[in-house]
């Protein structure tokens, strides 16, 4: 979901995984004042390895658009993992346990950020409670410098 208006909207099928879920990613462009940022939304297999090639496909994907570029969603891997799955440039922007959600221990839900130019700046980041959800809710307030 999203207030700000979607440009450019493109689905990503990631190939089925051995009777899995079919997994999907959501790549589009968002106005932010005078500035596009690139965003990708999704959910990744639980099925580790498995998503960490989806990470990385993605991460190729969403880096041949235009900078400022997040990735957000569901990454199902804790951020150990994350750390060495992560292709370079696209540090976790907020950190909090979201799964599961009636007693948090991990964090599968992620926001990352690849940003060379440095104009998107974490404010704070906090987990909520979400009442439709097997897990908490990651918000991140990010300020994005106009270009």
């Amino acid at each position: 979901m999203s207030r700000l208006p979607l440009a450019a909207v493109e689905q990503l099928r990631f190939p089925p995984v051995g009777g899995g879920e079919q997994r999907t990613a959501l790549l589009t462009t968002i106005q932010v004042d005078s500035r596009s940022v690139t965003v990708a939304a999704t959910h990744l297999s639980n099925r580790q390895g498995y998503n960490v090639r989806q990470l990385r496909e993605l991460q190729g994907l969403t880096g041949s658009r235009a900078a400022p570029r997040l990735l957000v969603g569901d990454l199902n891997m804790p951020s150990t993992v994350l750390v060495f799955a992560s292709r370079r440039g696209w540090p976790e922007t907020g950190r909090g346990r979201t799964w599961p959600n009636s007693t948090p221990t991990q964090q599968l839900d992620h926001i990352l950020r690849n940003d060379p130019a440095g104009v998107i700046r974490p404010r704070g980041a906090r987990v909520v409670a979400a009442p439709v959800s097997d897990h908490r809710a990651l918000v991140v307030e990010l300020d994005i410098a106009a270009s």
